[in-house]
């Protein structure tokens, strides 16, 4: 489940796109930085909005209770080798 966050910081609008995950994968921040469903999220975002999303990972651990926020970013390179 993805959801949309709409913020403002210093008077400028900015994005963040989190991706919510339950069960018992152990993410990591690398696993987030190459995670592709982020990276889809954020290609389409571009094409409507033409501007790059901060993007995060809210994990919940359902075993542990343990709870991990990542946040990660891509670049326009990154996107355009999806599309």
């Amino acid at each position: 489940m993805a959801s949309i966050i709409c913020k403002t910081c210093h008077n400028r609008p900015y994005i963040t796109i989190i991706e919510i995950k339950t069960g018992s994968t152990r993410w990591t921040q690398k696993a987030v930085d190459n995670f592709p469903q982020l990276t889809f999220y954020a290609l389409i975002h571009y094409l409507k909005k033409k501007k790059i999303p901060e993007l995060a990972l809210h994990h919940y651990n359902q075993h542990t209770k343990e709870v991990k926020t990542f946040i990660t970013q891509r670049t326009l390179a990154q996107l355009l080798k999806l599309a």
